[in-house]
Parts: structure tokens; C-alpha cells; sequence
């Protein structure tokens, strides 16, 4: 029984007309069913697809996409061959996908969809068994979206219509009345600057390559109509060199066509030519449209463009293996990979799903509180009895970051660093030990972000310091952009020596200006694969850790590896360690001329009595870094700039400590010989001497002691 209750949604089905779909909603979901991300789905159902039929239940987890075929952007991530050469060669293919379309040829369009990937599958040479494996999890619908109530999928038409997108398009005016709004794809957003609301008015720029008249366009809009001297000029004449001839010429704009018998695709830059100065938009209409704008201003109509973004039910959703509803985030470019790098995120809660069913002491310090302000998060925590924690050979963080809200367009929209602090009480309940809580290296970032420039202007360059004792840094994340997913499990067993007393402060922090954010955390402890023997009767010596504090970061100038906090530091190796590791957490922020901290590669040793151990940051800076991350936790499909790769670290991911066996390095206990460890931190292999606006290196490091130490036997350190 179904209630009397109708859901629309609007399908442009032409570029001049559309039409509505009526959905009545089954009476189980009810006007009241508002589908949020980690909601169990009401129900399973089966479908008929290209390959047979496709059953939910059975199918999981998968992806969906509601293919509009009049959006320019989504058909662009068919009709490029890179977009779905990528697909194939990188997307997991043990994740289900479902692919549906809002057209009126909904048949046409997903065997369209079908044999694009198939051409993909050739091109790769894909063996038999990798092709049957993909094609067992591609699923095509041959029914419409709207098709799906007649399965018993109503929730998806319903979902879709809930979860919105937005549909680019562009208007011209001429003479003062509209013309038809038609479909646009801008150039990459990363690259060009977005279009304004209103252009100047336009003028023809014949084919952007030869014949280039007028040279002074005078603030008014290049329309560059691609012809076949653009076809075999492609690889002297790309959309950076007409660009650039454009703003030469003084153009405000460009408004592209497509080369004859194409259609539109994204304009990017390759290379070099990202290093072109260029400031001005550029965007291309379908081949007609634009043919048809063109004869307009050859007949001296004076046009301009309006641009505007078209509200639409959504294209993404995402059902995980335990039928909730989760988002697939921000789809910034038109590449399918979009899809194939939220698989690899279903991949990653997979396995961290299995990781966190192992047994496991585990300890709440915190859920769901709010994270704002210069203090954060703080939680007074009585610890378990230390005789039962040395029962245990590993220690894991794990940190669920969430936000206020249900989606993640809740979220907040700039990315800053989470660090967690801890200090535990000495033997007489005393705290003095500890390091008072310092943000200091939060001022050297406020002037990226128009938050902190406001709170700088509130609250002058005052230094953020308190009585409170924050101890040592156990744990450091990045914030994503505009994302609610993020669940990490990260190995601090190193440095569990700072759980050296059952009364600890726990304090998380991000940056006093920063939106709020909802933190959870608790401490795990694990038995890894030495206990086997404990486990079969033997005896397993007792291991004990000692942590040799060693160096922090600073301002990354030429002052940078002379500076106190990064001298040597000197120590006498202790009777009975058995191993020694160094352990470090390093991440780079701020810009100065080199794109430095944040994007630039560093480099960073760790000298050990003369052996060289080195950190190299070589992913920093490249436009795809942070995508190869999605399989280790990094979020995909962020709102921002996520995808670069960054100097130590990802948007959207925990800083996993670097840990480095030195064992053999150090000198014998025995001797009278003292151990010198030693740092430097480089730019692209030299010293760093920025000319202003230098960034900032945050570091914290350790030397890590393990053995059957005695209070006697404590590391005594010379720095």
C-alpha cells in the first residue's frame, strides 16, 4: 500500500524543454523519511540491468549514478577517454556499481555508458579474469530513475530528489530578451578563476590561434570558435596559449565552441603552462549554441552571458556493506575516478572495520564533543592499572572526526591540523612536568585563512599560551574539506611511555579561529603477533619504553636548522635496551615564494652517530598526490583543493608518526661512548632561505628505548 504522496523530479530532457516526473512515495518511508548519511536503507529490491538483473541485497556495497544527460559536465566524464581509461585501471572493481540515467532514452544512455567502459577494458588489454570481474560489478539499468518504483525502488528516486546537485549553465542576452539557457563546462576550477554572474559583451576571436583580430578587446569577451586548423594546431595551440592570447588582447573571458563533431570537454592545463600567469575565466557551449551566438555577434547584436548554476536531484549516492546511505562527496572534475576513489574509501572502512573487530582493551576519552576555541576538547581520564596495560604490546588512537549537523555540506569549509596532547600525573599527582599548552605555531597560519585574519584583528598577535598542562603531542590529523567521514586507527605504541601514570589530561585542539568540529577518541590496546608465545605457555620477558624527547619545528627560513630546538642532542645508550627507534611527526605549512611550507618537497635527516636516516617529502606539491592516499584513509571528494599532494601530510587523513629502526646505530651500553643524534631539514635538498613570508615546519620527534630498564638505568640525556 503506497501513501498519497508524490515526490517530483525534473529531468532536461532538450535544451529547450523538460519535463516532471511524479514519484509516490511507498507508505514505509512516509513524508516523514528524511535520508540522511548513515541511515539503514528501508529496503532491498532487484532490477533489470544490461547483464541480467541487479538485487541489492545481495550487491553491496555499490555506488550509484544518475547519469543527466544534458549536463554537460557528467557527459564529459563519458566522452573523455582519459576519464574512463582511469576508471578501469584504478578503481577497485570489488565494489558494486550501479548506473541509472534521468534521460528519456534511458536504454541509450546506459549501453552508451556500457560500451565506453567495455572500449576502456580493450584499450587496458584486461585479462579474462580481471574483464569478468568487472563486468560481474558494473551494473546498468535499463529502466529511467523514475523507472526504479516499478521494482520496488522508490527510496532512490526519493533519496536523489533529497540529496540535490546543481547543474551549470550559461545564458546569452542580446538585445535586452533571453535566449534559451544552454549547458556549460568551465575550465578546470583549480586552474582559471570561475566566471562572473554577468559578462562584458562579446567578441569574436576567430579560432584562438591564427587570424587573431581585433588585439585590443577592450574588457569584452573572447568568442573563440574552434575550427580544424584547432584540430591540427592541438599540440601548438592549446587552450593555455589561446587563453593567454586572449588576456594579451585585454579580454575579460573566453567563451569557447568545441572543435567541429565534439563535444564539449574540460579546458586544463598540462605542465608548464599551469605556471602561466593567466587570470581571466574561460567556458565552452555545445558546437550549436555557440555557432548560433557567433553569427549573432558577426551581425552586430550586442550580446552578453549570464551564468548561473541550475538546482537538480542529485546524480551520487552511495549504500555501504551494512546499508546505510553515506554521501560520495564533492564530484569537482569531470573524471569517473570520482566514483572509483569513493570505492577505494569503501575498501579503506573495510578493512578498518576488521582492524577494530580484533580484541581489544579499549578506553573512551572522549565522543562527540565539540571542538572549538583556543582549548578544544579536555578529558580528565583515570587509565587502567598499569599492570594490566603491560599486558599489551601495541597502542592505537582511534579518532572519528565528525561536525554539527547531518551532511556533509555542514562541515566546515577550510582544512586546519588537529593535534592531541596528553600529560599524565609523577608519583606525588603533580603536573609540573608537563609542557604548558603553546599554539604559537597556529599564528604563522591565521594569515591563509580569512577566519584567522579576522581573529588576528580581534585578538592581536598576542602568543596562545596557558597554565593548563598539555604535555607531549600523541596524535595529529588534518581536518578535510566540507566531510563528515573520517575514522582513522594510528600506531602511537612508541610512544606510549606518555601514558605514564593512570590520572591523564587528554586535550584535542585545532586552531582557536576554526569552525566547530565533533571529535571522538578512544585508546586501544592490542596484543600484536609477539604474545603467540604467551599464548602457547612460554614466557614472554617483560619489555619496557622510554621515551629521549629530541627535536620540535619552527619557522622554515635560514635560521631554520640553527635555531636551539634543533641542536644535537647527546645520551648515554642504557643497560639492557634491546631496541631503539626514532620516531617522528613532521608536516609543512604556510607559503612563502616557493609555495613553501605546504607544497613544496622537504627533506629531512636524522643523523645517528654519523648514519644517515632520511625523510623525503617527494609527492608534495604534484596535482594528484593526495589521491593515492584515499586507500590509506585519506577522504576523497573533497570540497577543496584536497587532491594535491602536501609536504608530509593530506587533507582529510591522520599524520601517521614516521618510525625508523636504530638499533644497530647506537653505541654499546657498555661503553663510556656518548650517542649524538643530530637533525636537518632541507628545501629541495638545500637550505631553506625563503625571501618572505617564510612557512612553518611543525615537528615533533622522539628517540624511543626498548628493554628491561630499572629506575638506575634511565636514559640520561645532554643536549
Amino acid at each position: 500500500m503506497k501513501a498519497a504522496l508524490f515526490f517530483v523530479l525534473s529531468c532536461s530532457c532538450a535544451a529547450t524543454g523538460s519535463f516532471q516526473i511524479a514519484i509516490d512515495v511507498p507508505e514505509t518511508l512516509g513524508p516523514a523519511w528524511h535520508p540522511a548519511p548513515g541511515q539503514r536503507i528501508p529496503y532491498g529490491f532487484s532490477t533489470p540491468t544490461l547483464n541480467g538483473n541487479f538485487t541489492l541485497e545481495k550487491s553491496l556495497p555499490v555506488i550509484i549514478f544518475s547519469y543527466e544527460p544534458t549536463d554537460a559536465f557528467l557527459r564529459s566524464m563519458w566522452t573523455s577517454d582519459s576519464s574512463v581509461l582511469q576508471f578501469i585501471r584504478e578503481a577497485p572493481s570489488s565494489v558494486h556499481y550501479l548506473f541509472t540515467s534521468y534521460g528519456l532514452d534511458a536504454l541509450g544512455d546506459v549501453t552508451m555508458m556500457s560500451d565506453r567502459l567495455q572500449w576502456a577494458m580493450d584499450e587496458l588489454d584486461l585479462k579474462h579474469s580481471e574483464r569478468k570481474q568487472w563486468l560481474s560489478h558494473l551494473h546498468f539499468a535499463k529502466l529511467p530513475l523514475s523507472g526504479l518504483s516499478d521494482v520496488g525502488a522508490n527510496f532512490i528516486p526519493y533519496l536523489m530528489g533529497r540529496w540535490r546537485a546543481s547543474k551549470k549553465v550559461l545564458s546569452a542576452v542580446p538585445s535586452g530578451s533571453m535566449r534559451t539557457s544552454t549547458e556549460r563546462l568551465d575550465a578546470s576550477w583549480d586552474w582559471l578563476p570561475a566566471p562572473p554572474p554577468h559578462s562584458a559583451p562579446l567578441q569574436f576571436f576567430a579560432n584562438g590561434c591564427t587570424d587573431i583580430q581585433p588585439y585590443d578587446l577592450d574588457g569584452k569577451v573572447a568568442l573563440i570558435i574552434q575550427d580544424e586548423i584547432n584540430a591540427r594546431m592541438r599540440h601548438g595551440c592549446s587552450y593555455a596559449h589561446m587563453i593567454s592570447a586572449a588576456q594579451v588582447a585585454n579580454a575579460s573571458g573566453v567563451l569557447f565552441s568545441p572543435l567541429p563533431g565534439h563535444d564539449v570537454e574540460q579546458m586544463a592545463c598540462h605542465g608548464a603552462e599551469c605556471d602561466l600567469p593567466l587570470a581571466i575565466w574561460a567556458s565552452m557551449v555545445p558546437r550549436r549554441t555557440a555557432t548560433a551566438i557567433a553569427e549573432d555577434v558577426l551581425a552586430g547584436v550586442d550580446i552578453t552571458l549570464s551564468f548561473a548554476e541550475e538546482d537538480r536531484p542529485g546524480y551520487f549516492a552511495i549504500i555501504n556493506a551494512d546499508m546505510e546511505l553515506a554521501e560520495l562527496g564533492w564530484v569537482t572534475f569531470p573524471k569517473l575516478m570520482h566514483l572509483g576513489w569513493a570505492a577505494q574509501w569503501l575498501e579503506y572502512e573495510g578493512r578498518l572495520k576488521a582492524n577494530l573487530s580484533r580484541p581489544a582493551l579499549e578506553v573512551p576519552i572522549f565522543k562527540n564533543q565539540i571542538m572549538q576555541g583556543e582549548q578544544g576538547v579536555v578529558a580528565h581520564v583515570t587509565l587502567p592499572h598499569m599492570s594490566d596495560l603491560s599486558e599489551y604490546d601495541k597502542l592505537e588512537l582511534d579518532f572519528t572526526l565528525g561536525c554539527p549537523g547531518s551532511l556533509d555540506a555542514d562541515c566546515p569549509i577550510w582544512d586546519h591540523v588537529v593535534q592531541l596532547f596528553v600529560c599524565c600525573e609523577d608519583p606525588d599527582g603533580r603536573t609540573s612536568h608537563c609542557d604548558k599548552c603553546d599554539v604559537t605555531p597556529w599564528m604563522s597560519m591565521a594569515a591563509e585563512d580569512p577566519a584567522g585574519q579576522l581573529w588576528l584583528a580581534q585578538n592581536g598577535n598576542r602568543t596562545l599560551t596557558s597554565e593548563e598542562p598539555c604535555g607531549r603531542e600523541l596524535g595529529r590529523w588534518i581536518t578535510p574539506f566540507r566531510r563528515r567521514v573520517g575514522r582513522w586507527l594510528t600506531d602511537v605504541t612508541v610512544l606510549s611511555p606518555l601514558l605514564s601514570s593512570r590520572q591523564c589530561r587528554f586535550q584535542a585542539q585545532t586552531a582557536p579561529w576554526a569552525l566547530p568540529w565533533k571529535p571522538s577518541l578512544s585508546l586501544r590496546f592490542t596484543k600484536d603477533d609477539r604474545t603467540a608465545a604467551v599464548d602457547a605457555g612460554k614466557q614472554k620477558g617483560k619489555v619496557e619504553r622510554r621515551l629521549i624527547p629530541l627535536f620540535t619545528g619552527g619557522t622554515f627560513d635560514a635560521d631554520f636548522n640553527g635555531a636551539e630546538d634543533r641542536r644535537p642532542v647527546s645520551f648515554a645508550t642504557p643497560e639492557d635496551t634491546e631496541r631503539a627507534y626514532i620516531e617522528a611527526v613532521i608536516t609543512g605549512h604556510g607559503s612563502d615564494e616557493n609555495n613553501c611550507a605546504e607544497f613544496c618537497v622537504t627533506n629531512h635527516r636524522f643523523r645517528v652517530n654519523g648514519r644517515d636516516h632520511w625523510v623525503n617529502f617527494t609527492a608534495a606539491g604534484t596535482k594528484w598526490g593526495c589521491t593515492y592516499q584515499v586507500e590509506e584513509g585519506g577522504i576523497p571528494n573533497e570540497h577543496g583543493t584536497w587532491h594535491f599532494g602536501r609536504n608530509g601530510w593530506c587533507d582529510g587523513q591522520n599524520v601517521r608518526p614516521w618510525v625508523v629502526d636504530v638499533t644497530k646505530d647506537l653505541e654499546p651500553a657498555q661503553s663510556d661512548a656518548q650517542n649524538v643524534v643530530e637533525y636537518l631539514g632541507l628545501f629541495e635538498g638545500h637550505e631553506p632561505d625563503p625571501g618572505a613570508a617564510p612557512g612553518y615546519i611543525m615537528m615533533q620527534s622522539s628517540l624511543a628505548l626498548e628493554g628491561s630498564f630499572t629506575q638506575s638505568t634511565a636514559p640520561q640525556v645532554v643536549s
